[in-house]
């Protein structure tokens, strides 16, 4: 499974809020600001008990997901349009939808066996 590092999800966040371009490399302070709501994000996620990854080690599926989650918790910081907050609201939301559904275990219509 390719994963994703802890600075490529900071890039992908700050291109979401519009501070990076396409393979540019953030300033310190932006940067800092991005990983550590990557790991807000990520402590948040696993209190809701939805995690199953390392913060250094993003699956791609979640890449975008947790981007735009740790966006969401920037959009104040960089003074994000309304319309972009909404934006990033929306794909947070989704996001976190599509975390739940890749990381909850179903076991609707299915019966545990007991063995003795």
């Amino acid at each position: 499974m390719t994963t994703y590092t802890t600075a490529q999800v900071r890039n992908l966040t700050l291109q979401h809020l519009g501070v990076l371009p396409s393979g540019e490399t953030p300033n310190a302070a932006d940067a800092e600001l991005a990983e550590a709501a990557i790991e807000t994000v990520h402590a948040q996620l696993d209190g809701l008990n939805l995690l199953n990854w390392p913060c250094c080690a993003v699956p791609s599926w979640a890449v975008f997901p947790v981007s735009f989650l740790a966006a969401n918790e920037l959009t104040d910081a960089f003074g994000s349009s309304a319309e972009q907050m909404t934006r990033i609201q929306a794909k947070a939301a989704a996001g976190l939808i599509e975390i739940r559904q890749q990381t909850t275990v179903s076991n609707s219509g299915t019966t545990p066996a007991v063995y003795y």
